[in-house]
């Protein structure tokens, strides 16, 4: 066996032999594989490597966030509560970023932090179901209220119901923070910022999203994308 190194400083060239590498055509015909294939020391293969697998972790991502909107949409039959839990989500990584970067000061971002999608999409959309259900059941026991009346019930109970399942997750993100393996640090500080941000955004928006909701339905609203239960 043999090894190939690059000659020359070209990312075309670079990308190419590691493609090549990857899908094993340097193999001989003897069916010795080949020893090794290496780059410059500027570890462009390891830059190759990385970005194939944030790019497989990334559709793994937004198929994840597509199951994610279909349960919500089916759950609260409003798209409109739909996207406001969508966006109370999303924005929760900036503000978590920002903590993480500008006041924590951890500049080492590592790619196991992208695992945190799966968690604050599964954590967020539970603390929708949770306002939701909350908010239908005190609908139901005021059926004359007012959309006044019906917050002074159902979000309080909710925020509190959220408030302990978040706190608990995240406590137990920031618990793993003393494990002395780095990247470990990292994902358990981004993870606990996340369902922090995550719990805050739910209340300042998605509690307000309710009561819009509610005083659209009381005045007769047939806009599907407000609800579309009453076509079923």
């Amino acid at each position: 066996t043999s090894s190939f190194y690059a000659t020359k400083k070209s990312g075309s060239i670079l990308e190419r032999m590691y493609e090549d590498a990857e899908s094993k055509k340097y193999d001989g015909s003897d069916g010795n594989p080949l020893s090794g294939v290496y780059d410059t020391t500027e570890s462009d293969f390891y830059d190759f490597y990385s970005d194939s697998i944030v790019g497989r972790d990334m559709s793994l991502a937004v198929g994840s966030a597509g199951v994610t909107v279909v349960a919500m949409i089916i759950h609260t039959k409003s798209p409109f509560l739909t996207l406001m839990g969508l966006f109370q989500i999303i924005l929760s990584f900036p503000l978590a970023y920002f903590v993480y970067y500008f006041i924590a000061g951890l500049v080492f971002f590592p790619f196991l932090n992208f695992i945190g999608i799966f968690v604050v999409f599964a954590l967020g959309a539970d603390d929708v179901f949770v306002a939701v259900d909350k908010w239908k059941n005190a609908r139901h026991e005021l059926p004359h209220g007012t959309t006044e009346q019906v917050a002074a019930l159902a979000l309080p109970d909710a925020a509190y119901a959220m408030l302990l399942t978040s706190t608990t997750t995240a406590a137990a993100f920031f618990a793993t923070a003393i494990c002395p393996v780095g990247p470990i640090v990292c994902f358990a500080v981004f993870c606990g910022l996340l369902i922090t941000f995550d719990y805050l955004m739910n209340i300042f928006l998605v509690f307000p999203a309710l009561c819009l909701y509610d005083k659209w339905i009381l005045k007769g609203s047939k806009n599907k994308c407000i609800n579309f239960d009453w076509c079923c």
